[in-house]
């Protein structure tokens, strides 16, 4: 009988410990309306990036640029800046931003 109530005791401490600190070490909340997005450009040539019809950057061969953008809808576009004969290869997509995320586009 006292080694049952000694090994209850024991748990339930050990159960009260892990409650306590579980509690004590959530995440924090985000309090930002804004995300980020990481273009990806795998191709041998740089492309130019523009959001919503205005240019952003230029993205070298094999690089990426990392935004932070307000939540909401965006029309992304890349176009190739060089090493292309006559059309530049498009890339375009609609993405949506969501406040305290992390996404990526990789377009191909």
């Amino acid at each position: 009988m006292k080694k049952l109530i000694k090994n209850s005791i024991i748990i339930v401490g050990f159960l009260s410990i892990i409650l306590s600190y579980s509690a004590c070490h959530k995440e924090p909340k985000c309090d930002s309306s804004n995300g980020d997005i990481t273009v990806y450009n795998y191709h041998d040539d740089p492309y130019n990036l523009s959001i919503d019809d205005v240019f952003n950057t230029k993205i070298n061969a094999w690089d990426s640029v990392n935004l932070d953008l307000h939540y909401g809808q965006y029309d992304f576009k890349l176009v190739q800046a060089s090493g292309y004969d006559s059309i530049p290869n498009t890339y375009e997509k609609s993405i949506g931003i969501d406040a305290c995320t992390s996404i990526a586009w990789d377009p191909k």
